[in-house]
């Protein structure tokens, strides 16, 4: 089985690229379709188990992509690893939404803690990159945060990389 892992920036990092729903935002679309295209052909190269970290942004985009998918590919399976079991407090409910119907329909969920804590986004970002043969980047080239520490993971441990910067889409 060839695992598959995404990390991605959250929407107020990519903000264009996030404007769910707006018709008019051809990035939000240049943005969708490739990972839409990405996830296909990881499909048609024998991956068959995604794990998402199931965060707003770029985590659940990929996670809907994958779960829309499985009508095609009944095969596929994914996996949310979630940070904390109250990782969507402070969202907005619209979030909290679309995130209750990714836990729901996943065929797994893994918590890698029961209660926030400094330190655990990183942590489930290490389980993320452990679990995966490659780890699909979508960044925006900035040498900080969540994603970018990500990255520095999967170097780290060797795993195949699939970087895509998002600024330069289109």
């Amino acid at each position: 089985m060839k695992v598959l892992s995404v990390s991605g920036h959250r929407p107020q990092t990519l903000n264009k690229y996030m404007d769910y729903g707006n018709t008019e935002n051809l990035e939000y679309f240049f943005y969708y379709d490739e990972l839409v295209r990405r996830i296909i052909d990881a499909i048609k190269s024998g991956y068959s188990y995604f794990i998402s970290g199931g965060a707003v942004g770029v985590d659940m985009d990929f996670a809907e992509v994958v779960l829309k998918l499985k009508s095609k590919y009944p095969h596929i399976k994914l996996e949310i690893a979630v940070p904390c079991k109250n990782q969507n407090v402070l969202w907005r409910e619209k979030d909290k939404l679309r995130y209750e119907a990714i836990i729901k329909n996943a065929d797994k969920v893994t918590y890698i803690s029961e209660e926030y804590y400094p330190g655990c986004m990183q942590k489930r970002n290490r389980y993320l990159v452990e679990s995966a043969d490659k780890v699909f980047i979508f960044w925006n080239g900035e040498s900080k945060g969540g994603t970018y520490n990500s990255l520095s993971l999967a170097r780290k441990f060797g795993k195949e990389l699939e970087i895509v910067r998002i600024d330069e889409l289109n």
